[in-house]
């Protein structure tokens, strides 16, 4: 148990397969006479299911609600690629500090693993999230968002899934 949101990511994304769960734990209603937890199973990868809710909100209508979604997906899925690709960074006591910008600009650096992940590959993937992320996932994860064309959204998410799945290859 933590209550350091820093370390429960970390140590989410580390965890073996198998019957491991992660649990996060809120307090509940406020006006409660007592503390109330609410206790909300998370998943262990987050990148992958925070794009899974990306794709429900999107097929319920909730545009905006998945375009934050994407973003945080998007996040998420840097971070997990600069782990596996052992991506160096500058250090950073809170690693939540890096900002997406640098660990996108840090992953330009991997060279790829042929066959499995060619660099044309990558770089076409790093070249696309740069694109949708100024234009779709920054602009639109905002109060002041404009009015956000639903297929803009889907792309970002498309492009999100490609990237993952080249992540996920060794």
């Amino acid at each position: 148990m933590t209550h350091d949101k820093g370390w429960f990511d970390l140590a989410r994304q580390r965890l073996p397969g198998g019957d491991w769960v992660c649990y996060e734990i809120f307090e509940g209603d406020q006006a409660a006479a007592a503390p109330m937890p609410v206790v909300r199973k998370t998943a262990k990868r987050p990148a992958p299911a925070l794009l899974q809710k990306a794709r429900e909100l999107l097929n319920q209508g909730y545009v905006e609600a998945a375009a934050n979604y994407v973003r945080q997906a998007f996040e998420s899925g840097l971070r997990a690629a600069c782990e596996l690709k052992s991506i160096k960074l500058p250090y950073k006591q809170d690693l939540t500090d890096h900002k997406a910008q640098d660990l996108l600009t840090a992953l330009k650096s991997w060279p790829g693993n042929p066959p499995t992940v060619r660099k044309t590959d990558w770089d076409a993937a790093l070249n696309q999230l740069q694109l949708l992320k100024d234009v779709v996932m920054n602009p639109y994860s905002h109060p002041s968002a404009p009015n956000i064309p639903r297929q803009e959204v889907v792309n970002a998410a498309d492009a999100v899934e490609t990237f993952l799945d080249l992540v996920r290859k060794k």
